[in-house]
């Protein structure tokens, strides 16, 4: 069974904390350390953290940085071996429910490699439109990538 809830640091840290590291190192050629992983766990009024289980286990998570009716998008990730299945829509589209429901968010942004073709399908296809580049913004293996600003902007009726 496949579902997504928001972290709870009191029940969740301890149990997927090492998954969630585990998650980032397998997905990102520059991942975030530990250290910055475990500080953007806590809680805050500020971060938010969902996680996708498939039988209890950790396969994606994703984290937020929401104030007042706005969403940034800092990561996204789904293990590699269940990409291509749906689970990063069902990921983004639960996660951004809840930020709307729960939390008043109307407007989500996001920053994505120019060279991640299949994040920016992911994303267009979840309503996010490219609202311009970031010139040189990611290390790359031979220097910097641009990075695509995305948005996504929910009309009071869709809340």
């Amino acid at each position: 069974m496949r579902t997504v809830r928001e972290f709870d640091y009191e029940r969740d840290m301890e149990r997927f904390f090492n998954r969630i590291v585990w998650i980032e190192n397998a997905c990102y050629r520059f991942p975030w350390p530990r250290q910055v992983i475990s500080e953007t766990l806590e809680p805050s009024p500020v971060r938010k953290c969902f996680l996708l289980l498939e039988d209890d286990i950790l396969n994606g998570v994703s984290f937020y940085d929401a104030v007042l009716d706005e969403a940034t998008l800092n990561k996204h990730s789904i293990i590699p071996e269940r990409q291509g299945l749906g689970l990063g829509g069902l990921l983004l589209r639960e996660g951004m429910s809840m930020l709307r429901e729960r939390y008043g968010v109307m407007r989500f942004y996001l920053d994505v490699r120019e060279s991640n073709i299949p994040a920016r399908r992911l994303y267009t296809s979840q309503g996010f439109t490219e609202t311009g580049i970031r010139k040189n913004y990611y290390h790359a293996p031979h220097g910097y990538e641009n990075a695509v600003l995305m948005e996504r902007i929910f009309r009071a009726e869709e809340a």
